[in-house]
Protein backbone atom coordinates (compact mmCIF):
# COMPACT_ATOMS: atom_id res chain seq x y z
CA UNK A 1 0.00 0.00 0.00
CA UNK A 2 1.23 3.34 -0.97
CA UNK A 3 2.58 5.46 2.22
CA UNK A 4 0.14 8.37 1.31
CA UNK A 5 -2.73 6.55 1.58
CA UNK A 6 -1.97 5.04 5.19
CA UNK A 7 -1.32 6.63 8.64
CA UNK A 8 -0.02 5.74 11.54
CA UNK A 9 -2.37 6.47 13.96
CA UNK A 10 -1.23 4.63 18.05
CA UNK A 11 0.58 2.11 16.64
CA UNK A 12 -2.48 0.74 14.04
CA UNK A 13 -2.33 1.36 10.30
CA UNK A 14 -5.46 3.70 9.41
CA UNK A 15 -6.26 3.89 5.29
CA UNK A 16 -7.62 7.24 4.50
CA UNK A 17 -9.48 5.82 1.65
CA UNK A 18 -13.03 6.29 3.33
CA UNK A 19 -11.76 9.49 4.27
CA UNK A 20 -11.02 10.09 0.71
CA UNK A 21 -14.34 9.12 -0.25
CA UNK A 22 -16.35 11.01 2.04
CA UNK A 23 -14.40 14.27 0.72
CA UNK A 24 -15.08 13.27 -2.58
CA UNK A 25 -18.79 12.57 -2.37
CA UNK A 26 -19.44 15.48 -0.26
CA UNK A 27 -17.36 17.88 -2.66
CA UNK A 28 -19.78 15.83 -5.35
CA UNK A 29 -22.54 16.95 -3.51
CA UNK A 30 -22.20 20.49 -3.09
CA UNK A 31 -21.27 20.39 -7.22
CA UNK A 32 -24.86 18.66 -7.41
CA UNK A 33 -26.44 21.67 -5.44
CA UNK A 34 -24.42 24.49 -6.97
CA UNK A 35 -25.67 23.24 -10.71
CA UNK A 36 -28.90 22.48 -9.47
CA UNK A 37 -29.15 26.30 -8.69
CA UNK A 38 -27.61 27.63 -11.51
CA UNK A 39 -30.20 25.55 -13.67
CA UNK A 40 -33.23 26.52 -11.30
CA UNK A 41 -32.20 30.48 -11.84
CA UNK A 42 -31.82 30.60 -15.58
CA UNK A 43 -34.85 31.71 -17.39
CA UNK A 44 -37.06 28.92 -19.28
CA UNK A 45 -37.00 30.10 -22.58
CA UNK A 46 -39.62 30.98 -25.47
CA UNK A 47 -42.78 29.43 -25.86
CA UNK A 48 -41.59 27.29 -28.14
CA UNK A 49 -39.15 25.74 -25.82
CA UNK A 50 -41.90 25.39 -23.00
CA UNK A 51 -44.15 23.79 -25.30
CA UNK A 52 -41.31 21.17 -26.06
CA UNK A 53 -40.08 20.59 -22.35
CA UNK A 54 -43.71 20.06 -21.90
CA UNK A 55 -44.45 17.35 -24.56
CA UNK A 56 -41.50 15.72 -23.63
CA UNK A 57 -42.27 15.38 -20.35
CA UNK A 58 -46.03 13.67 -20.86
CA UNK A 59 -44.26 11.28 -23.56
CA UNK A 60 -41.72 10.13 -20.44
CA UNK A 61 -44.44 10.00 -18.30
CA UNK A 62 -46.53 7.57 -20.81
CA UNK A 63 -43.26 5.48 -21.36
CA UNK A 64 -42.78 5.04 -17.27
CA UNK A 65 -46.42 4.24 -16.92
CA UNK A 66 -46.31 1.64 -19.87
CA UNK A 67 -43.03 -0.09 -18.35
CA UNK A 68 -44.67 0.09 -14.82
CA UNK A 69 -47.86 -2.00 -16.50
CA UNK A 70 -45.56 -4.67 -18.41
CA UNK A 71 -43.40 -5.27 -15.22
CA UNK A 72 -46.50 -5.94 -13.02
CA UNK A 73 -48.24 -8.17 -15.97
CA UNK A 74 -44.54 -10.10 -15.77
CA UNK A 75 -44.51 -10.07 -12.38
CA UNK A 76 -48.12 -11.44 -11.51
CA UNK A 77 -47.30 -14.34 -14.76
CA UNK A 78 -43.88 -15.13 -12.33
CA UNK A 79 -46.04 -15.18 -9.23
CA UNK A 80 -48.74 -17.59 -11.14
CA UNK A 81 -45.67 -20.10 -12.21
CA UNK A 82 -44.19 -19.95 -8.99
CA UNK A 83 -47.44 -21.14 -7.25
CA UNK A 84 -48.24 -23.69 -9.85
CA UNK A 85 -44.47 -25.17 -9.17
CA UNK A 86 -45.08 -25.21 -5.19
CA UNK A 87 -48.20 -26.80 -5.78
CA UNK A 88 -46.73 -29.48 -7.80
CA UNK A 89 -44.56 -29.74 -5.45
CA UNK A 90 -46.66 -30.36 -2.98
CA UNK A 91 -48.30 -33.06 -4.63
CA UNK A 92 -45.29 -35.05 -5.27
CA UNK A 93 -44.50 -37.90 -3.12
CA UNK A 94 -40.69 -36.84 -2.68
CA UNK A 95 -41.44 -33.17 -0.95
CA UNK A 96 -43.39 -32.63 2.08
CA UNK A 97 -44.93 -28.61 1.55
CA UNK A 98 -46.89 -27.34 4.43
CA UNK A 99 -48.35 -23.59 4.51
CA UNK A 100 -49.11 -22.69 7.73
CA UNK A 101 -50.37 -19.18 8.94
CA UNK A 102 -48.94 -18.13 12.13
Amino acid sequence: MPVCATRIYRGETVSAVPYLALISALAGLGLAAYYYKAVEAAPAGNDRMVFLMTEIQKGQLQEVCHKLRLLSILMLMELLMFQQKIKGLAKSKKFKFKLQVV
